[in-house]
């Protein structure tokens, strides 16, 4: 019997008896949070735990790409906004801009927009 994805976390979880998450990537992000409760794991991602104060930005602007996931956790974006807004001048997508290299999506231009307009 193979389990699925969220069986497969709980399984790892309970084997290092852990009850928090931290996560770098947002579609693990995303999957955590869809797959576990507030009592049953806290999960964090990196961006929530990062000191603005350790942060050192080497250019005066930058433009600030959202990863497609985090346009569902208004949390993250905030986040990641605020650790460098008052180091560079920050120019940000206020829409999802899909780069296509999740899912391979850069090889089709229309599967990537259909995929845009379900963000």
């Amino acid at each position: 019997m193979s389990l699925k994805p969220s069986g497969i976390l709980r399984k790892g979880l309970f084997l290092i008896k852990s009850k928090k998450v931290i996560l770098g990537c947002t579609n693990c992000y995303k999957n955590f949070k869809r797959s576990f409760s507030s009592e049953e794991v806290e999960v964090k991602h990196i961006l929530e735990l990062i000191p603005q104060s350790l942060l050192k930005v080497p250019f005066k602007e930058a433009y600030l790409h959202h990863p497609c996931p985090a346009w569902q956790f208004e949390e993250i974006r905030k986040k990641a906004r605020k650790l460098i807004e008052d180091k560079v001048e920050l120019k940000e997508a206020r829409l999802p801009a899909c780069c296509g290299a999740g899912g391979a999506l850069y090889q089709n231009e229309e599967l990537a927009s259909e995929f845009r307009k379900k963000l």
